[in-house]
């Protein structure tokens, strides 16, 4: 947009500043976390918070994969380790090999870091068919899990998500209703996707369930392992070459022998990261896509290459 779309793109920035249009994420794309390397996990909040944060001056607190095909032990270790404080996804609810743990609760990692998840956030495509605050769908959604836990909240997307668009507009007039209306059984808060991990505060935190473990899905995870292979070679490639090519620039540097080629690495860091979006690295995208993500990694192997070798 900001490339192709200058006057959109200033429009855009007027209304996240105005906060009509919340950021959210804190990734570079929606990336794909079985297959990358915890490295690729660290510089995907890196570098899309930073970007947040030079052209609209807020960053993103919590690690938005509505669609991924599996969700590894290590994921929270590593979002806790980035800074964030929450992760939310409804792919569990295409068939998850544990089942859904709970609907929001703490995730906690191999080291003891966790965050907060939202693990059952409903339906990516969520129509609003009818007044939230009425529904008896979520009335008892919310009171099951508030006599368990003694806490009476939950999360959930709405919108068009897979196909891109903006949420309906029908949605929209429904949800708006659902908002100080005399008859609501449960008040209704659209919000920003990271607004309920910065409000939950340590003492609710300590009420919430624990879940320790990999989250995998019975029908994609060990499927989109092994489609489009060159895409998980060149991956893979990609990441030890950065690391290989960092580490011997930095010692150029400090030696006195290069200037440190800060650009040239982020510019090939980015085409990797945002070629780990999830139906890409993970193998289901058309064919089409395919050559402009093979090109995009053969560009990052050749920068990796260069400063490898210009370094040494």
């Amino acid at each position: 947009m900001k490339e192709y779309y200058p006057e959109r793109y200033k429009l855009l920035k007027s209304y996240i500043k105005q906060g009509r249009w919340n950021i959210s994420g804190s990734s570079v794309d929606e990336c794909d976390v079985l297959i990358p390397g915890p490295e690729s996990i660290l510089r995907q909040v890196l570098y899309g918070n930073r970007f947040f944060k030079t052209e609209f001056g807020k960053v993103s607190k919590d690690f938005m994969l509505p669609d991924c095909f599996g969700f590894p032990a290590s994921t929270p270790s590593l979002l806790a380790h980035a800074g964030l404080l929450g992760f939310s996804t409804q792919k569990l609810s295409w068939g998850c090999a544990k089942g859904i743990p709970f609907n929001v609760g703490v995730w906690e990692g191999p080291d003891g870091k966790s965050i907060i998840a939202a693990l059952n956030a409903t339906n990516y495509n969520g129509r609003i068919e009818e007044g939230l605050d009425t529904t008896s769908v979520w009335v008892e959604r919310i009171r099951m899990f508030g006599d368990r836990y003694g806490l009476y909240f939950d999360f959930r997307y709405y919108g068009v998500g897979d196909q891109g668009g903006a949420p309906r507009e029908d949605d929209v007039k429904r949800l708006l209703a659902s908002l100080n209306n005399k008859y609501s059984r449960i008040k209704i808060i659209p919000a920003a996707s990271d607004r309920m991990y910065k409000e939950i505060t340590p003492e609710l935190r300590e009420k919430l369930p624990v879940y320790k473990g990999d989250l995998l899905l019975t029908g994609s995870s060990a499927g989109v392992l092994t489609s489009q292979a060159y895409m998980k070679r060149w991956n893979r490639e990609n990441e030890h070459l950065a690391l290989a090519a960092e580490k011997i620039a930095v010692m150029a540097h400090r030696f006195g022998i290069n200037e440190y080629p800060k650009e040239k690495l982020n510019n090939a860091w980015e085409r990797v990261l945002a070629n780990q979006m999830h139906d890409i690295l993970a193998g289901t995208s058309i064919p089409k896509a395919y050559e402009y993500s093979w090109n995009d990694e053969v560009i990052a192997m050749n920068g990796f290459a260069a400063v490898l070798k210009n370094s040494a």
